[in-house]
């Protein structure tokens, strides 16, 4: 009987300690709020394309115009990254400051070639959209014939 009686409160034991809660709770709480606010850059506005020499003969440069994206206040700093394909400025695009920029086409010994030219909006960390031009240029015996803007 001893046996059983041993088992029982045991039983018990098991049960009671089974039943038996807790009563945490958060007692502190505390809030928080934020705010964000997302910009957009834009593009550029207002672009321009210029042809070097006499209606593109005799040239090697396109000249590169463009007016701030209107999105930004006149406070803001911005500059503009520069780039081309093919033959791309082997340290990345150049950063211009002003709002032109004059390109120089590589020399060729033959040919003519196709550039496409991406300008790209930068204030601070913020990347505007980037608009392109595409120009052409031929040349004769590493000497530009002809540098011609196809766009705007």
């Amino acid at each position: 009987m001893a046996a059983a009686a041993c088992a029982a409160a045991a039983l018990a034991l098991t049960v009671g300690l089974a039943a038996s809660g807790t009563d945490a709770a958060w007692q502190a709480s505390e809030r928080a709020e934020a705010t964000f606010t997302a910009a957009t850059l834009g593009s550029i506005e207002s672009p321009g394309c210029t042809s070097g020499g006499i209606a593109g003969l005799l040239a090697s440069q396109v000249k590169l115009s463009w007016e701030r994206p209107t999105s930004l206040s006149q406070e803001t700093d911005v500059s503009y990254e520069v780039s081309w394909a093919p033959d791309a400025p082997p340290d990345g695009p150049l950063t211009v400051q002003g709002l032109e920029y004059t390109f120089d086409a590589p020399s060729k010994l033959l040919g003519t070639t196709m550039y496409v030219l991406t300008v790209t909006p930068v204030a601070n960390t913020w990347r505007g959209e980037p608009f392109s031009y595409k120009a052409s240029v031929t040349s004769a015996l590493t000497l530009p014939v002809t540098a011609v803007c196809l766009t705007p």
